[in-house]
């Protein structure tokens, strides 16, 4: 059994997105001083964010995805487990398909270049800031998808032995 649950690990992301919704809100270039910020950026070769020194409108709607983003953990955390389960396990799944399916076609060149030299759409959104919240996101949801199967498997052998100990009473 793992430390903790599912559920718990889900209200800490949720906090945590609340706590960045609040700091797009008020203090945007708090989020861009932080060393993890920085080391992620620098090591994947990722332009840094610009636009967010002082708090503005596209960081205010920022923040209120982020909130809209810990308040829907918030409140899907409420569900029963066996619902809740199902429910998290399919959001880890789409935003891992989100990752394959617009990921770089082979033959395609890596690194940062790239996302300079061209004018496709979403390249304004290719920076250190987002870059490390994804990679985050990913981590997070990877442990909470492997505690959800370890919760899962549990549930199915209490069932199992709920239903072996029915099935032997007269």
């Amino acid at each position: 059994m793992a430390r903790l649950s599912a559920s718990s690990i889900i209200n800490g992301n949720a906090i945590f997105h609340l706590t960045l919704a609040y700091f797009f809100l008020r203090a945007p270039q708090t989020i861009l001083g932080q060393n993890l910020v920085f080391l992620l950026g620098e090591a994947m070769e990722m332009p840094r964010a610009n636009g967010f020194d002082a708090p503005s409108a596209p960081s205010a709607l920022v923040a209120l995805l982020f909130a809209l983003l810990g308040v829907n953990d918030l409140v899907a955390t409420s569900l029963p487990l066996e619902v809740g389960s199902y429910y998290w396990g399919n959001q880890a799944f789409l935003l891992t398909a989100y990752a394959y399916f617009f990921k770089q076609s082979r033959g395609e060149s890596v690194g940062h270049d790239r996302l300079k030299t061209t004018d496709e759409t979403g390249n304004g959104v290719a920076n250190n800031v987002v870059f490390t919240w994804a990679f985050l996101e990913m981590v997070v949801w990877f442990w909470i998808y492997a505690t959800l199967r370890d919760e899962r498997r549990e549930l199915a052998q209490r069932v199992t032995q709920k239903r072996n100990a029915e099935e032997e009473k007269p």
